[in-house]
């Protein structure tokens, strides 16, 4: 018999006149019901990398404490001291609602294979799984509002705690042609750094991810002069497009490197970033600004302004997970869990009566807002113009 088969539309019936009575004989399958519906857990999962939720129903504040450069000194029967001080992240909440609604007639005739066909069973599930996906959209916002550039025509919205100078503070990702970010947002003299890369290349080219993982361990400490923060880059996220320069960077195991020119070829050498030889140099070597990274995809920053107007180009993230407390986005919610409250107005309700609609919906009560810089930078392989 040839390819392909009449096996279309799927149903045949003979000697069979009404349409009631093949309605009759069709079977319903519910295991294909939230085919569509549901949110994958990987693509939110990213959301909940070096981010904090706190509850809160109006307004949240989070204190860090912050003192001026300190160090001990030659003491010459003078005491001097530092004042300790305190600034804080402060994360507005915005009520969101989503909300469902089916006949009544669904869940009172009692015909459980009525209800697995409309899913009933799984839709207070959908209202959570869209929680998680709200929150990844909030993250997601706070990266793509948290950096000025002209020639993207984007103006910064999500700004940090407030910096010497910038009463409202700084975007979350400056570059290094605009005002650097205080190591110490409550001391002018502290030293500065850039958290934004333009022009940096493509992150499996030669030297890319050395300057990626150099950039993060220089982050200056706050309070000790002639320190570091100790960074390590532990997670790097990027959008749809860097599924394949990840994959390369994290599991190809040789390389090509060229010696004089791009057409001059040596010998392959072997990969530095599997995650084989990461494990390996962090046990052998115990360096600080060494640790193995896990890579993240979050299809919510196809949606950026870089990627939107260059989509052949490649854009990440770094992220360092290493310093307890740290957290480059602050989030409030109805709970740490960043769970909806969930009403169902079931069928014997008087909302149900009057409106013949079983309703269930979830109340979120949630913000977001830039947190600390110093744990978070951005690269973009060109310089947008």
């Amino acid at each position: 018999m040839s390819l392909p088969l009449n096996i279309f539309p799927g149903f045949s019936s003979y000697g069979v006149v009404s349409e009631q009575v093949k309605e009759i004989a069709t079977v319903f399958n519910a295991e294909g019901v939230d085919a569509l519906q549901s949110i994958g857990e990987k693509q939110v999962a990213w959301a909940d990398v070096g981010v904090r939720v706190s509850k809160g129903d109006f307004r949240v504040k989070i204190p860090v404490r912050l003192t001026s450069l300190m160090g001990f000194e030659p003491f010459d029967g003078t005491r001097r001291y530092h004042p300790v001080t305190v600034a804080s992240v402060a994360v507005n909440v915005t009520p969101w609602s989503l909300g469902l609604e089916w006949p009544v007639q669904i869940s009172t005739n009692g015909i459980a294979q009525l209800q697995d066909f409309y899913g009933i069973s799984g839709v207070a599930n959908d209202v959570v799984q869209h929680a998680r996906a709200q929150k990844a959209d909030m993250v997601a916002s706070v990266i793509m509002s948290g950096f000025t550039n002209t020639a993207l025509g984007v103006t910064a919205k999500a700004l940090t705690l407030p910096q010497p100078g910038f009463p409202g503070g700084l975007p979350l990702f400056v570059d290094a042609t605009q005002t650097k970010h205080f190591a110490n947002p409550l001391d002018a003299n502290s030293a500065r750094f850039a958290n934004l890369f333009l022009g940096a290349g493509k992150i499996n080219d030669s030297g890319v991810m050395e300057r990626v993982l150099t950039g993060m361990t220089q982050v200056p400490h706050p309070s000790k002069a002639n320190m570091t923060l100790g960074n390590e880059v532990t997670d790097i996220i990027g959008g749809t497009n860097m599924l394949g320069p990840f994959w390369k960077l994290a599991i190809q195991t040789l390389s090509l490197e060229t010696t004089t020119s791009p057409g001059n070829l040596a010998a392959a050498t072997t990969n530095p970033y599997s995650a084989e030889n990461m494990a390996k140099a962090t046990q052998m070597l115990g360096m600080s600004g060494l640790t193995p990274w896990r890579f993240w995809i979050a299809p919510q920053l196809d949606a950026h302004p870089y990627l939107q107007a260059n989509p052949t180009k490649q854009m990440w993230i770094t992220i360092s997970r290493t310093r307890r407390g740290a957290s480059w986005c602050e989030l409030a919610g109805p709970n740490t869990e960043f769970a909806p409250i969930v009403t169902l107005l079931g069928d014997g309700t008087e909302e149900a009566r009057k409106t013949r609609k079983v309703r269930l919906f979830g109340d979120l009560d949630g913000g977001a807002a830039a947190g600390l810089p110093h744990f978070i930078a951005k690269y973009f392989e060109t310089t947008p113009v």
